[in-house]
């Protein structure tokens, strides 16, 4: 190897290159793969991507052109949060949507976050109580913007209202726990999005954060049974509507 001059390029050089090259390519593959994460999670939030539907490799690369590699380590990562299923000799799939499933998460959330918000409401400090302060007049104001009709209003409110719960935990001082109740609300939000789709369920009245915000702001006890009321009556709406749109065994 020769470098401009016509001398020959030290091994060092060389392999100063070859290491440039490899970061070069890792950090295009990562950005591939997080292209494609990005984007079959928010189809199959959606319900682009409906509950069971296959997801064909082959397919996906011709629609979302991207490559087999990143799509691939993308489902695997969904797998994980439980947003898609790979079964042997079948491939990949979205996950069914199940009045089963539903119970499940519901019951999940329920216990897990009433000890989590626990834990918060004692280890919080005043930026914890500002960000639930603050998230919720965000998502307030997206209420007063309510257009439900609107997709991309639909986005935002969600943006704003994942924000707001995932405040109210924040102050728990264990951060992997934090993380496994943000896998069961994303999971909970796929039901409520699917029924939106279908404009079967309405957006929350303004009132309920508010008092959810106040009980927690307290560090009263009465946070925790106000927040298993609060996730146990999204469910209960979800489960009527479920059964009206045949959902319950995981159809489309």
């Amino acid at each position: 190897m020769f470098d401009n001059s016509g001398h020959m390029a030290s091994q060092g050089s060389r392999e100063g290159g070859r290491s440039a090259m490899v970061v070069q390519l890792d950090e295009r593959s990562q950005t591939a793969q997080e292209h494609a994460l990005a984007v079959l999670h928010q189809d199959i939030m959606s319900g682009v991507l409906p509950p069971g539907a296959k997801l064909k490799i082959r397919e996906l690369v011709e629609n979302y052109k991207i490559g087999a590699t990143p799509l691939r380590e993308a489902l695997s990562q969904l797998v994980a949060r439980n947003l898609v299923v790979l079964e042997n000799n079948r491939g990949f799939s979205v996950a069914p949507a199940t009045m089963e499933k539903l119970i499940d998460i519901t019951a999940s959330r329920q216990l897990i976050e009433a000890e989590v918000l626990r834990l918060a409401m004692r280890h919080g400090d005043l930026r914890w109580e500002d960000e639930i302060v603050a998230s919720y007049n965000l998502l307030d104001l997206e209420l007063v913007r309510c257009d439900e009709h609107s997709k991309e209003w639909l986005d935002r409110y969600e943006e704003k209202h994942h924000r707001f719960h995932s405040a109210l935990l924040a102050g728990c001082p264990y951060q992997s726990v934090r993380a496994f109740c943000d896998e069961l609300y994303v999971q909970m939000t796929r039901y409520r999005r699917l029924l939106r789709s279908r404009s079967m369920y309405p957006i929350s009245p303004r009132g309920d954060h508010r008092e959810l915000m106040e009980h927690v702001l307290s560090r009263q006890e009465s946070a925790i049974e106000c927040l298993k009321l609060h996730i146990g009556r999204t469910a209960e709406y979800m489960q009527i509507h479920l059964n009206q749109q045949g959902m319950s065994s995981g159809r489309d």
